[in-house]
């Protein structure tokens, strides 16, 4: 529900309450680091409720803390998909094509293609989604992105 502000913190790993902090009876002062990998959990879990601007800026804080981390193509991914469910597509193509080109060898290339595409679709640019679909057919024939791709090639027609 949004009770923690990953991205409302700085770029280094999110510290806790250190010594000398006035703080409410019973709560300890013990410091705290919280994790790239948390920062991603929560800012997924933020995702999945809907809280897409807390997830936005917590995956955005992820990436400030490890920009190349394991978790990074798929931080840029969820931010795109954040702004796809928003209804800011043009956002949401500039952050899947952050994983393109930042990451081409990532598991996420083909979903980040194919939201690419529908994206430009509900933008009414149907030539743009037009080839990404064809990309995606051309280049990963065998993915599921490339069964979904065939069937918006067949309903935009």
């Amino acid at each position: 529900e949004g009770t923690h502000l990953p991205g409302a913190m700085g770029t280094e790993p999110v510290k806790g309450v250190s010594e000398g902090t006035s703080l409410p009876p019973g709560e300890s002062t013990v410091a705290t680091t919280i994790s790239p990998s948390q920062i991603y959990k929560w800012a997924y879990k933020d995702y999945l409720e809907g809280n897409y601007d807390l997830a936005i800026a917590g995956f955005r804080n992820y990436l400030r803390v490890i920009p190349a981390g394991a978790l990074a193509p798929n931080a840029h991914y969820w931010i795109g998909e954040c702004y796809y469910s928003k209804g800011d597509y043009e956002k949401a193509i500039k952050a899947f094509e952050d994983v393109l080109n930042l990451f081409p060898r990532s598991d996420k290339v083909t979903s980040a293609l194919l939201k690419i595409g529908y994206s430009y679709e509900k933008m009414d640019n149907k030539d743009k989604a037009i080839s990404y679909y064809k990309q995606i057919i051309e280049k990963y024939p065998f993915s599921r992105e490339a069964s979904l791709a065939k069937v918006r090639l067949a309903e935009i027609r």
